[in-house]
């Protein structure tokens, strides 16, 4: 009997599944190796996963579709003569265990404020997924970190339309990194930080629309009141928890009823 493949594991990014292995010790150069899947109490042979080498893997993105399952992968050792056990997988569900890319980051400065635009990333496997992207990059965590002296403070993005990040200093640079955050996948990369000048106050050319212009508003404006960035004699800290009561206040503006949801309500 040939050895059983050794180190199965799935390795997932954004829903894009491939099933890796190691052959057993002592494994005949022309073995080759074949995947199945458990899908309804019944394994079955992966397309494209019948004879593979030595050096290659499974790809099964279009086998783990349906992104709420749990599937369960297999591989085995063969040759013209002999086989080998099978080597199972742990179970593996594509909703949350993918690891979840960085999405597309733009920022650009508006006078004394950054206007943010955040967008999922694509991937064969977010295309195809029976699991809509929406799950996966409905919410964001930002952080903006001022160039200068590293000041910082963090806030959500809940919807992927433009959102200003205002009351920031004038003609200072900051960078912010973004990353999405869900409450059933832990796994996700961070953005490379997307920096940006606010420019003067003067030079505002209109990218924030005044109250009369008939220009179409960002879809979002969350106001940081980073007060540290104002006057100095307050703390970091005071800024963050004025920051994020003025998101909750924003919230509760636009959408009344979440007082009768105080999940609406959640961070």
């Amino acid at each position: 009997m040939l050895p059983a493949p050794t180190n199965v594991s799935i390795v997932s990014f954004n829903l894009e599944h491939t099933l890796t292995w190691l052959p057993g010790p002592g494994t005949p150069d022309n073995t080759h190796f074949t995947v199945q899947s458990l899908r309804k109490n019944s394994w079955q042979l992966v397309k494209g996963c019948a004879r593979l080498k030595t050096s290659q893997s499974c790809d099964l993105t279009n086998t783990f579709k349906d992104s709420f399952y749990h599937y369960k992968a297999r591989v085995q050792a063969i040759t013209t003569t002999q086989k080998s056990n099978w080597s199972l997988s742990m179970p593996f569900n594509p909703l949350t265990d993918t690891l979840l890319g960085p999405p597309v980051v733009s920022v650009s400065g508006c006078g004394n404020c950054l206007l943010l635009q955040v967008t999922p990333p694509t991937s064969r496997g977010l295309q195809h997924s029976l699991s809509p992207t929406q799950l996966l990059y409905r919410q964001f965590t930002c952080k903006v970190r001022r160039t200068r002296d590293g000041s910082q403070f963090s806030m959500w993005v809940t919807s992927t339309e433009k959102t200003v990040i205002g009351y920031l200093e004038p003609g200072a640079e900051y960078c912010v990194t973004v990353t999405a955050s869900t409450s059933f996948n832990p796994h996700s990369v961070p953005s490379e930080p997307h920096c940006a000048f606010t420019s003067p106050t003067a030079a505002n050319t209109g990218t924030v629309p005044g109250p009369n212009s008939t220009a179409k508003r960002p879809h979002s404006v969350v106001q940081h009141s980073n007060t540290a960035l104002v006057n100095q004699s307050y703390t970091t800290g005071t800024a963050i928890i004025l920051h994020q009561c003025l998101h909750l206040l924003a919230i509760i503006v636009r959408n009344p009823w979440c007082l009768s949801v105080p999940q609406c309500l959640w961070f």
